[in-house]
C-alpha cells in the first residue's frame, strides 16, 4: 500500500516538471542567468519577477515577492559590489522580509570581504549590525579578529569605512 503513492507520484512528476520547463517564468529565467554567473541579466529577471507577482490580486497571503531582493543583492554581490547588496538586503527587509534572513546575507557579506581580503571591512559590517544578531555576529567577528591578531593586527581598533548601504533602485547596475 506504502508503495502505490510513490508509484503514483513518480507517474504524476514529469508531466508536472515538464509543464513549468515549458513556462519558465521570471524567476525561473533569473535562477538559471544566475547559475550561468550572468548576473546583471539575473537582477532584470528578478525584478520582472517581482513586478510580476505585485501585480496578481490572487496571491497567497504569506507570499513576499521582495524575497527575491535577497537573489538581487546576492547577484550584487557577485558583480563586485557590496554597497548595492547591503542596500538591496536592507531594502528587502523594509519590504517585510523576515530579519533572519537579512542577517544571513549581512553574514555572507562579511564572508565576501574577508574572502576579498578586506577583513577590517568585513568587521566594520559586523560591528554595525552587531545588534541584530549578538550571537552570529559575534562569533564571526571572533573568527575574524582572531586571524587578524595572528597576522599582527589589532582587529580591535576602530577600523571605521566606508560601508554606507545604497538603497536598491530597479534596474541600477
Amino acid at each position: 500500500m506504502r508503495y502505490q503513492h510513490y508509484i503514483l507520484l513518480a507517474l504524476l512528476t514529469p508531466p508536472l516538471v515538464s509543464c513549468s520547463m515549458q513556462n519558465p517564468t521570471h524567476r525561473d529565467t533569473g535562477d538559471s542567468l544566475f547559475a550561468e554567473g550572468k548576473y546583471e541579466q539575473a537582477i532584470h529577471e528578478y525584478e520582472h519577477h517581482i513586478q510580476d507577482r505585485l501585480k496578481l490580486h490572487e496571491r497567497p497571503e504569506w507570499e513576499n515577492p521582495y524575497l527575491y531582493y535577497l537573489d538581487i543583492g546576492d547577484a550584487y554581490l557577485r558583480l563586485g559590489r557590496p554597497d548595492l547588496a547591503l542596500g538591496t538586503y536592507l531594502e528587502a527587509e523594509q519590504r517585510n522580509v523576515e530579519p533572519r534572513f537579512v542577517n544571513d546575507r549581512i553574514r555572507s557579506l562579511a564572508r565576501w570581504y574577508v574572502e576579498e581580503q578586506e577583513p577590517l571591512k568585513a568587521i566594520d559590517i559586523l560591528k554595525k549590525y552587531r545588534e541584530r544578531d549578538p550571537l552570529l555576529f559575534d562569533m564571526m567577528l571572533d573568527r575574524i579578529s582572531r586571524s587578524l591578531a595572528a597576522q599582527g593586527y589589532d582587529p580591535l581598533s576602530d577600523s571605521e569605512t566606508s560601508t554606507t548601504p545604497k538603497p536598491h533602485t530597479p534596474g541600477r547596475k
